[in-house]
This record gives structure tokens, sequence and C-alpha cells, in this order.
């Protein structure tokens, strides 16, 4: 049982109260704290760590690829997108300009989606429609165009065999998920706003005091009372809001052994974003294959599945046309819908949501939470 003075101390009356402590969640605090250096902010985090996506995400600093953008032209309209991808832009600036390039091991490495010889009738279609995108998107990134297609010798330098094609995207990176993450949580700290790991949200209700809210905290549950709630749990939203948009997505990632002499220098997308890997200290990391299984995969539980893991293994095979061993694995949850544009809003007096990042947290993690601490103090 906690102690008179633990539950004073650590569980007493706060002014806000923000579920997850993850990029979107530890960005409102800050934003809040700016404009209400007085007011008392808890952090409420159920993991011993920011599990959920943004410690656990493959670290690419990216806003949309010519084929994701392909693809995406089936469920948004023109101005959804160009909305979409600017957004995804100033979070990226935003993120820079917040920690520091730094303390994120931020490069400007730029970042190519590849595509296979079978790949060859969809590389074609995106390829015709190039022009396009990158007249429509010009305006948005002072005049550059966006995406430069590449022929396979220019990829042969990249240490990349066995594609045949790619686009390039100038304008993205790749960054440190575990330096950003510690950096936000020591700047969080520094500017005097609280975090408590291990303790999960179970429910709350109205009442004369504010919202008083029931945890769990370890074996104990407890309640704390706050005047405002803030949710920014991302994939794992649906547990306290289920009638929101918004469904979980696993996706899984493996880590090579160390690689000599390894060429890969930027991050890579293919097959329309639903496969991923990047350079990591003379390693590979190789993630998604979440289509194989999207029914298998609308999970909050964190975990391998075999079709999933034996795909990214002969993918990764592919990609290096040799065999190597795998280090280690592992799995964060997304949160999406049918539309990519982010959840923000309000669903009764003193609660409020930030959430459905739709793969793109890095991009979208830091103005999402500017926006949600807006939201909040107007």
């Amino acid at each position: 049982m906690l102690s008179f003075w633990e539950k004073e101390q650590f569980f007493g009356p706060q002014d806000v109260v923000i579920v997850g402590a993850g990029l979107v969640g530890l960005n409102a605090a800050l934003n809040l704290k700016q404009q209400q250096p007085q007011a008392k902010i808890l952090v409420l985090e159920k993991g011993l760590l920011p599990a959920g996506a943004s410690s656990r995400n493959a670290g690419f600093a990216c806003f949309g690829s010519p084929g994701e953008l392909y693809e995406d032209l089936k469920t948004h309209n023109w101005p959804e997108l160009e909305e979409l991808l600017y957004q995804r832009y100033l979070g990226l600036r935003l993120l820079r300009e917040t920690l520091g390039d730094q303390n994120i091991a931020y490069q400007a490495s730029a970042s190519l989606e590849l595509f296979r010889t079978e790949e060859e009738e969809q590389y074609q279609a995106i390829l015709a429609q190039l022009p396009s995108f990158n007249k429509r998107l010009a305006p948005l990134f002072e005049g550059q165009k966006l995406f430069v297609p590449l022929a396979k010798d220019a990829l042969k330098k990249e240490g990349l065999q066995n594609f045949s094609a790619a686009f390039k995207n100038p304008l993205e990176g790749q960054i440190d998920t575990g330096k950003m993450m510690q950096s936000l949580v020591q700047k969080a700290e520094m500017a005097g706003i609280s975090i408590r790991w291990g303790a999960e949200l179970l429910d709350w209700e109205q009442s004369p005091k504010g919202l008083c809210l029931n945890l769990r905290f370890g074996p104990e549950q407890l309640a704390l009372y706050s005047q405002q709630l803030l949710i920014c749990n991302n994939g794992f939203g649906p547990r306290l809001l289920p009638k929101l948009v918004l469904k979980p997505a696993r996706n899984q990632v493996i880590l090579t052994n160390p690689i000599p002499n390894l060429a890969l220098k930027r991050p890579c997308h293919a097959q329309a974003g639903y496969v991923y890997f990047r350079p990591i200290a003379g390693r590979i990391l190789l993630g998604g294959g979440r289509h194989l299984d999207l029914a298998g995969e609308t999970t909050d539980e964190l975990g391998q599945t075999a079709i999933i893991q034996d795909f990214l293994a002969d993918y990764l095979h592919n990609v290096l046309d040799q065999k190597v061993g795998i280090s280690q694995s592992w799995s964060g949850i997304l949160g999406v819908g049918p539309q990519k544009k982010p959840l923000l809003g309000q669903t009764e007096e003193g609660v409020y949501y930030a959430l459905r990042l739709g793969g793109m947290g890095v991009a979208l993690g830091s103005l999402l939470g500017q926006k949600a601490a807006s939201l909040l103090t107007d």
C-alpha cells in the first residue's frame, strides 16, 4: 500500500494529467508548461519506458514517399494530402528545434523508395504521376523537386543489388530514437513536469473536485483528481476512448548482427511504406510486413509472429544478397484509421485527446503535442 506521504506528494491533485509519455504527451506537457508556468502537470505512463511506439520506432525522419502518396490518393483528396505532408514536414522541423540535432543524432541523409523487378508495373504507374506530384508539392517545400527517380546503376553504389529502380527524397533523413526520447524526458523533468512510470489510467468520472481518475500503480488502485485530462497514448487510445475511429496496429522489427563494410547510408522504404529499413551502427534495422496479416496485427499486444518474422528475414536476404544473423527483434504499437489525419478534440468537459499518428509519429508528434496544448488553453 502507498503511504500517506506517497499519495500526497506523488498522486496529489493536478491541474492537468496527460496519459502517455511519448512524443505527443511530453511535447504537450512542455508547451502547457511554457504557457502556464505555475500549472501542476503530471504525465502517466503505464510502461517503465514510453514503449508504445515513441521508443520503438525505426527512427525515420520522413514525411512521405511517392508510393505511399500514390496509394493514399485512393482514400484522400489532394488538399488533404498536401496538408498532411506539410504538417509532417513542419513537425520534423519542430522536433529538431525543440531538442537540437545533436540530441537526436539527426542525419540529413535523404531517403529512397525502392522497387524490385517484379514491382515494375507499380513503379511505372507512380513514375507517370511524378511530375504532377512534384508540381503540386513544390510550393510547400520552397520550390524544390521533392521526388527524384534513380536508376539501377545508382542503387548499386548504395549497396542495393536486387532493386531495379527507386525514388529519392532529398529532404528526409534519420535520427536516434533512444537519444530523442531520453532528451525529451530530461527536458520535461527539468521544466518541472512530473512523470509517473508504471501508472495506468483505468477510467474517470466527473466529480465536484474535478475529474476523478482511477489509476493502477503496481498492485494498487487509487484515485487522483485533475481539472483537465489529455489522452495521448496513440495506438492504446481505444482502451480509453473506444468510440473514436482509431485502431491499434502492431509493427514488427528485426536488427541484424554487425555487417562488415556495410554500404547502405540512408533509410529506405518499399511496398508503399509497409516495408522499411535503414543502417544503424554497421547493422541493418528492417521492419514492417503488417500487410501480410492486417487482422492479426490489429492488436495492442507487443510480440512477434512467425509469418512476419520469416518475411522480414527473407526480405533482408534479398536486400543484402547474403545471409546475416539477427541480433534482436521487437514490436511497437501504432494508431491507425481510414484517414491519416491525426485525431485532436474533446469528448466531455475537461477531457481531450491527441491520437492516431498513422505510423508517422516522429514527424507528427511534436506538432500534435503543440496543438493539443493550445486546445487545452483556448
